[in-house]
């Protein structure tokens, strides 16, 4: 019976110990409104997406997609009034971390693209990382957007940047994109996101990629 509660007493200690240093770290962080916005944004689109899709004769559906349209421009019009304002009132807001861990760049590259020049316009930070240290250069990788990769990287953002899972953002190109691209068109997604981030990179960071996936057709600057 005395070891059993002497086993108790430790275990409790130590999960006291435990709660005691992660309880701080959870309460230091909160909800960050513009990760909010966003995250309702896409869920509003979504929904008027789908109520397009069950539109089945083909005039009615031309008539809702231009509807759709026109309701999706004013979300993102009233969520860039929102956070436009939230940004005035506390400009830290734009990079900080939300309680999952995310921040407002990552939120927009992965789930409303559009509004990821909007946020740069608000000074966000093209290298701010999460919780994991991803950077929206990273997403936009794993989700093969040539167009976000190039608008970051001409924000600066850094290719070179790696996670705690030690992963550049080349490193979420989706294997089957590095074995299918130089067989494919240069104005595929692809390639061009292949192209876009080893040219960044420079010719040393990029050379390891190139002989590993035989990628020498692309174009590295030099």
């Amino acid at each position: 019976m005395k070891n059993i509660s002497f086993t108790s007493t430790v275990l409790s200690f130590f999960i006291l110990l435990v709660i005691g240093a992660y309880f701080p770290y959870v309460h230091s962080m909160s909800n960050n409104p513009i990760v909010e916005e966003l995250q309702s944004l896409y869920d509003e689109i979504k929904r008027t997406n789908q109520f397009e899709e069950k539109t089945d004769f083909p005039i009615g559906q031309s008539k809702a997609q231009e509807c759709d349209k026109e309701i999706i421009n004013d979300l993102e019009l009233i969520t860039r009034t929102r956070i436009e304002q939230q940004v005035t009132e506390n400009p830290k807001l734009i990079n900080a971390q939300h309680m999952d861990g995310s921040i407002p760049l990552i939120t927009a590259v992965t789930l409303v693209p559009n509004m990821v020049q909007f946020l740069l316009k608000l000074d966000a930070n093209p290298n701010a990382t999460s919780i994991l240290n991803s950077t929206a250069l990273m997403h936009a990788a794993e989700t093969t957007n040539p167009t976000i990769i190039n608008l970051l990287l001409t924000k600066h953002a850094d290719p070179k940047l790696r996670n705690k899972f030690n992963k550049c953002a080349a490193d979420y190109i989706p294997v089957s994109s590095w074995l299918t691209a130089k067989f494919e068109s240069k104005t595929n997604d692809k390639y061009q996101c292949l192209e876009l981030l080893l040219a960044a990179m420079g010719p040393e960071a990029a050379a390891p990629y190139l002989t590993l996936h035989k990628m020498s057709a692309l174009t590295v600057a030099k």
